[in-house]
């Protein structure tokens, strides 16, 4: 996989964990960390091997940005499905309130 794309997954996977983690979802959110630790030492491999190559760094920095919006998206789609088998319905402050 390129630099772009381990980036990507990396910070994508770190979003999704932190989430998971702070709702209470420990063993979920320590699965999640297992593969991104992997997936970041692949990356910082990566980049350490081509420092001669300075576009891999700005490739990773979009990696980087690009990966938080992923993970933000995740994370939302699984919040809006959490919602709906819930029952409930977001009220305007974000928090689900029931119907």
């Amino acid at each position: 996989m390129t630099t772009f794309g381990l980036a990507v997954l990396s910070v994508a996977l770190w979003t999704v964990r932190v989430v998971i983690t702070s709702s209470g979802r420990r063993a979920a959110g320590s699965l999640v960390a297992t593969v991104e630790a992997t997936t970041y030492v692949g990356v910082v491999s990566h980049l350490v091997g081509s420092l001669d190559a300075p576009q891999h760094l700005l490739i990773y920095g979009v990696g980087v940005g690009l990966g938080t919006f992923a993970g933000l998206t995740v994370v939302s789609r699984f919040q809006a499905v959490a919602v709906e088998r819930a029952g409930t319905t977001p009220d305007r402050s974000g928090s689900p309130a029931r119907v």
